[in-house]
């Protein structure tokens, strides 16, 4: 007697969280924290963790100033006979890595002069919070002056693109090489450890900034 072969089908659907599905901005912000604090640890001293919402305020007022993820990088090698160019491509968080690190650097030589300020601005823009700075010789390779206030958004945003993206790269090369090939491993290496619920990434991101999606197994 036989009977006949039956066949499973599995069906994954994915939940998403809307919100991360319709903000990607804010999700590629997320990433490039989370990248900057990784390839550059001591960041996290400088600013409370539970204290971002300024930070992710700034960045996403400069994110129209920011390159497309399409943006390339080209670097030229010449051999003997020839000469061959290859676009290398970064994602937008290794952007608003720079831009993390700059606006905390920022904010570190204010002395938390700003912090807690009220103001339409000072609220959306500034820390809430004190933090305990490092020492001035520690701040921007011991150039520090004493009257600095943090860059705004505005000024970030005017000369982004003509010169002060150009400056960061130079300001924050990793053994004298551009940061953005270890920012962008970092960037790889943080989505790779979340999607697959690993606890290797350095810095954790606050909950109340997460995205959340789910596996959903159905067998029909």
């Amino acid at each position: 007697m036989s009977f006949p072969s039956r066949t499973i089908f599995y069906t994954i659907a994915m939940i998403f969280d809307w919100t991360c599905l319709f903000q990607a901005e804010r999700y590629f912000i997320q990433l490039g924290i989370a990248a900057a604090f990784t390839v550059w640890p001591h960041l996290q001293q400088q600013c409370d963790m539970e204290d971002l919402d300024w930070l992710y305020n700034k960045l996403t007022a400069i994110s129209t100033v920011l390159p497309s993820p399409t943006t390339t990088t080209t670097t030229t090698t010449q051999t003997t006979t020839t000469t061959s160019t290859t676009a290398v491509v970064y994602h937008l968080s290794c952007e608003y890595a720079l831009a993390t690190r700059l606006f905390i650097e920022e904010q570190t030589l204010d002395q938390n002069h700003s912090t807690g300020k009220q103001g339409k601005y000072a609220i959306k823009y500034h820390p809430r919070k004190e933090t305990t700075t490092t020492t001035t010789t520690n701040l921007n390779n011991g150039n520090y002056n004493p009257g600095t206030r943090p860059l705004t958004v505005g000024e970030v945003s005017v000369n982004w693109r003509d010169s002060l993206r150009d400056t960061l790269l130079i300001k924050y090369r990793i053994d004298r090489k551009s940061p953005l090939p270890i920012l962008q491993s970092a960037v790889t290496k943080y989505c790779y450890n979340t999607i697959n619920n690993h606890n290797h990434n350095h810095f954790k991101i606050p909950s109340k900034h997460k995205y959340r999606y789910t596996y959903l197994f159905i067998l029909k």
